[in-house]
């Protein structure tokens, strides 16, 4: 029984609703067990959140907010929130209230719509990016727009030269003199209206971030100021468009734009605490009159009520899309396309948008329909699982993983940086960089140079991101005693720096990966006809009947690079397993009229050889423009490798292609081909153009190129290369596909798969129109799909499996070439049947062994000590160590040292990695720091001479995470990848007992059955 009168805040979890007495019968989260009754539909606490209630469903999580209890015990929240780590971007949720229509089916239509590239949305940027100048100006008087232009031109050059709309001489003269006229508003904002204000541009934080779980909300804000003393805290958000609606009522604030305010209100207000005083305002920088750019926007607790209504309505809206069929999405547009019937009232802009969705859709096939269908449904189940966060997996996913697991937890898992100090700032032409300093001892952690991250300050325990103003960043080093972030905005108050002593770094997630997925399902059914069907496998790839004449001395040389293994056959020239020329090959994937598939497994050269002669040869091909596109940016670092290798000079250097991306996730030797820095040295858009226009190569992760279309606006490309393509899903890149007139994907599904959040049980398709087109499940790449497809209808002209690889040696890739590659994979090169023996003056066990073996497995099951975490193994930590004293010193003995930066050690989980570097350190062992101890999933497309495993299973249940089964359960990839890394040497260390519960380790355990060592040594002993 709840005995209190007033509860600021309380998590329950539904279990029945009584509608006819209006009554939620919950439990409490943080005491289960215990039972709480609320009361809804009560004027004036919470009737306004009856629509939302009505959606309410067994097992939903509510968050109920600033409660009264009444004499008889039943609790009446003034705030109901559904599922309230499902946090809602401020901006998105005001777009749903327009003054022509307030509705959720906003946010769910704008799932799909294309971003266009028009001067208007260029112009808010600008705006934007002058207020920042202008509050970062030591004296704003002084600024000048020409200049602050040319920085914003930099910025973003892709959007200035591609949009249509400033073109013409005439149309970019008029928007430079809106530019100006903004700029000039600004600044008589920032010089005159703030100090009448109140607001100390000296006290102002720029683009400042904030998560509110208690209201569901997360958003980032154009200008906080946070108020000190007498000065109270102020919200400003900028707009740039037409002044509202009449022109000459300066206190009229659109609502949209008011609703935006009320939810950053309600965020601060979580964050800070309601005692603190705040007022909001809405810049108009359109307003050419002074004092009618800056308007209050008034705190309205009933508008804050049917905003959290409208937030409840969308959640229940996306959890219809996670939980429902095909069914329930084409509701939801049945429902918007309703929206506008009989509506005379509303604009034209707003109902063509929803008719041009409508009448994209009716022109679908019935296959297309359940494709875009079923496709929407696993991308929202995907975004939830991120959003809501999943702490049992070992990497906790989304934004909530911040405050549902526990600080501990993270810490052990390396998640969070934490009691670092500010060592030096500086301003940078790229924004802010700051430089924290670590604590010694602390040089373990799961960060990556590149990786997006939250920064706030944490004092103590008490300090979280849900009560910190956070700041998010690019981590751009990280090293023992150090760690460097760089922000994106300059920030002039430094007192915020400085009056915070300890900070803390977390890892961050991003929902814009999930939005460009959604855009290109769409976008994927605006394609022409036979594209879709090509894609779709109901018609055949077609090929040209020109076929180019191979260059067979060049491939022969070619294939001295890694390529290919052999089986039973001692060397490569064997009319057996003698390689196919790899001039054939280019030349079939250069005739493919469609599109062609190259399979290429563990060093058949996919990047070395076959991507490098597909580029050379388009390249040949006058006026044939290229795309290359890679998953991952280490793939495109080795894609502009082999750019350099084929089209560069003497001296390696390379003008011949334009990398899109960021310069913290580019190796240094290809970042001068970046758009960025090509931008900077352009003095105009038409040099800017030039530049573009007479590239005929450009290079792009997937996800960089979704952040810029308007590529596409400029250029169009005859054939996109596709390297990693089994490691992307059909959402990312089936919309983009169509752009192109022909595409080349090289994979291999047999090695990692795409990344995926939910259960093989929610990603499988049931849909028979889709079985029938050989779409089975939702996390298979279209690369796989389409192998899949060509094997079935017998469409081998489209695709080829390489099979000769020149990495491994042939006792090291006898397993995979058994059991996963049963068509067959074969030896390269002399070397990889030579005979491994090197003498040793030693007789313990592991010298021995590392003297006269290639490959063995070390079982650890006699050594059996107190395991205290699942993800930890001490003997295997402790077995590795010594296994790398004792090849120090057997190839020391034979008079070739040991290279550090030769050796690989793969481990499943981060916290064994740890122990098994700091075992490394505590051993003595030289130059540790040049050892790559990674996961498996970070050693894909790296080799070494010696790899080391451990496999670190200490339960049967943990089979399932260290295997990455492929859809007939005869691949395990992980271990394949795992393998398949090792040149000269290959160790694996586990327990045996264990490890034979699943059927493909049991495999693996009888193949290296002569080759076992079970090691009885005592537990950190070392051979030395």
């Amino acid at each position: 029984m709840i005995t209190r009168t007033q509860i600021d805040l309380v998590r329950v979890q539904l279990l029945e609703k009584d509608h006819d007495q209006k009554l939620l019968i919950c439990l409490t989260v943080a005491n289960p067990g215990r039972k709480l009754t609320v009361k809804y539909g009560i004027a004036p606490e919470n009737h306004a959140f009856n629509p939302s209630v009505e959606l309410f469903r067994k097992g939903d999580r509510l968050n109920l907010v600033d409660c009264r209890v009444d004499e008889e015990g039943f609790v009446i929240p003034s705030y109901i929130v559904l599922e309230p780590d499902y946090l809602i971007d401020a901006s998105a949720i005001a777009e749903c209230f327009q003054d022509y229509s307030i509705s959720p089916l906003h946010y769910f239509r704008d799932k799909f719509m294309e971003v266009e590239n028009r001067s208007y949305l260029l112009l808010g940027n600008l705006a934007n990016f002058f207020l920042d100048e202008l509050v970062f100006a030591d004296d704003p008087g002084k600024v000048s727009f020409m200049e602050a232009f040319q920085r914003s031109f930099k910025n973003s050059p892709f959007e200035y030269a591609s949009c249509e709309d400033i073109r013409s001489p005439r149309d970019f003269k008029e928007f430079m003199q809106k530019a100006w006229q903004q700029f000039e508003n600004i600044r008589r904002v920032v010089q005159r209206d703030f100090p009448r204000r109140g607001i100390d541009i000296h006290q102002c934080t720029l683009e400042p971030s904030f998560f509110s779980e208690r209201f569901g909300f997360q958003g980032r804000l154009d200008l906080w100021h946070p108020g000190a003393g007498e000065r109270r805290a102020g919200i400003v958000e900028l707009k740039s468009g037409k002044l509202p609606f009449p022109v000459y009522d300066q206190d009229k604030i659109a609502l949209n734009h008011e609703a935006q305010t009320a939810v950053y209100r309600l965020m601060l207000e979580s964050v800070f605490g309601e005692s603190r005083e705040m007022d909001a305002f809405i810049l108009y920088s359109a307003g050419d009159r002074a004092g009618e750019n800056l308007r209050d926007a008034a705190k309205d607790d009933k508008l804050e009520k049917a905003i959290l209504n409208t937030r409840n309505l969308i959640v229940a809206q996306e959890k219809q899309l996670v939980k429902g069929d095909n069914k329930a999405v084409a509701s939801l547009f049945d429902a918007l396309f309703k929206s506008i019937s009989g509506e005379g009232k509303l604009p034209r802009f707003f109902t063509s948008k929803i008719a041009g969705i409508e009448a994209r859709l009716k022109q679908s096939s019935k296959l297309e329909k359940s494709y875009f269908y079923r496709y929407t449904r696993f991308i929202s189940r995907e975004l939830y699982h991120q959003k809501i966060g999943d702490i049992a997996r070992e990497t906790p996913t989304g934004v909530a993983s911040l405050w549902n697991s526990a600080f501990r937890d993270r810490a052990e898992a390396l998640d969070i940086l934490y009691n670092l100090s500010i060592r030096a700032i500086e301003d940078t032409r790229n924004g802010m960089t700051v430089y924290f300093s670590r604590e010694e001892g602390s040089d373990l952690v799961n960060f990556r140079e590149g990786d997006i991250c939250i920064v706030y300050p944490r004092e103590n325990e008490a300090d979280t991101v849900l009560n910190q103003q956070i700041l998010k960043g690019s981590i751009v080093s990280i090293r023992p005693g150090e760690v460097v972030v760089r922000f994106r905005y300059k920030q002039k108050n430094r007192r915020y720096f400085d009056e915070n002593r300890l900070w803390a770094i977390e890892h961050d997630a991003l929902d814009s990966s999930f939005t460009g997925m959604y855009k290109g399902l769409f976008a994927f059914l605006g394609a022409p006809k036979r594209k879709r069907d090509l894609l779709l496998g109901q018609v055949a790839p077609e090929m040209h009947a020109y076929l180019p004449v191979s260059n067979t001395k060049r491939d022969a040389l070619l294939l001295d690079e890694p390529a290919g293994i052999s089986i039973g056959q001692r060397v490569c020239s064997s009319p057996d397993n003698k390689p196919a020329d790899p001039g054939d090959i280019i030349a079939r994937a250069t005739k493919a009229k469609d599109y062609f598939l190259i399979v290429g497994p563990p060093g058949t050269g996919k990047t070395s050889i076959f991507a490098r002669r597909l580029i050379e040869t388009y390249h040949a091909e006058p006026g044939t423009n290229i795309m290359v596109l890679a998953y991952t940016n280490r793939a495109v670092d080795e894609l502009c490798q082999a750019i350099h290798a084929g089209l560069g000079n003497s001296a390696g250097v390379c003008d011949a292609y334009i990398r899109v991306g960021s310069e913290l996730s580019c190796a240094p030797p290809y970042r001068h081909r970046l758009l960025q820095r090509i931008a900077e040295q352009s003095v105009d858009r038409q040099s800017l153009l030039a530049e573009i226009d007479g590239a005929r190569i450009f290079v792009s992760t997937l996800a960089s190129l979704n952040g810029r279309l308007e590529l596409f606006d400029l250029k169009h490309f005859h054939v996109a290369i596709i390297d990693e393509a089994s490691q992307i899903l059909e959402p990312q890149i089936i919309g983009l596909l169509p752009r192109f007139d022909r595409f080349v994907m090289i994979g291999d599904h047999h090695q990692l798969s795409t990344i995926v959040l939910q259960d093989r049980a929610h990603s499988e398709v049931e849909e028979p129109l889709l079985q029938e087109a050989g779409i089975l499940d939702c996390r298979d790449s279209l690369f796989e799909r389409l192998m899949r497809r060509c094997l079935e209808k017998g469409w081998h002209h489209a695709h080829v499996q390489l099979t000769h690889q020149g990495r491994m040696h042939e006792e090291i890739a006898a397993f995979p070439a058994i059991h996963f590659y049963p068509a067959g994979l074969f030896s390269a090169n002399y070397w990889q049947s030579e005979e491994w023996d090197l003498s040793c003056q030693s007789d313990h066990p592991f010298h021995v062994l590392v003297a006269k073996e290639r490959t063995a497995f070390i079982s650890t099951e006699r050594m059996i000590r107190p395991v205290i975490s699942t993800k930890v193994n001490e003997t295997e930590a402790d077995v590795i160590t010594a296994l790398l004293h004792a090849l120090r010193d057997v190839y020391r003995e034979n008079g070739k040292p040991l290279d550090a930066a030769s050796v690989g050690i793969i481990a499943p989980y981060r916290n064994q990695i740890a122990l098994i570097r700091q075992k490394l350190l505590e051993s003595g062992l030289p130059e540790t720091e040049k050892i790559m101890i990674e996961t498996v999933e970070r050693f894909q497309g790296s080799q070494r001479d010696v790899i080391l495993v451990s496999f670190c299973v200490n339960d049967p249940s943990q089979m399932d995470f260290l295997c990455n089964m492929n859809r007939d359960g005869t691949v395990d990839r992980k271990l394949n990848v795992a393998i398949t890394r090792a040149r000269q040497q290959l160790f694996l260390v586990g327990n045996a007992r264990v490890l034979r519960e699943h059927p493909i380790y049991r495999r693996l355990l009888n193949h290296y059955r002569e080759k076992t060592l079970s090691n009885d040594l005592p537990c950190g002993s070392n051979p030395t």
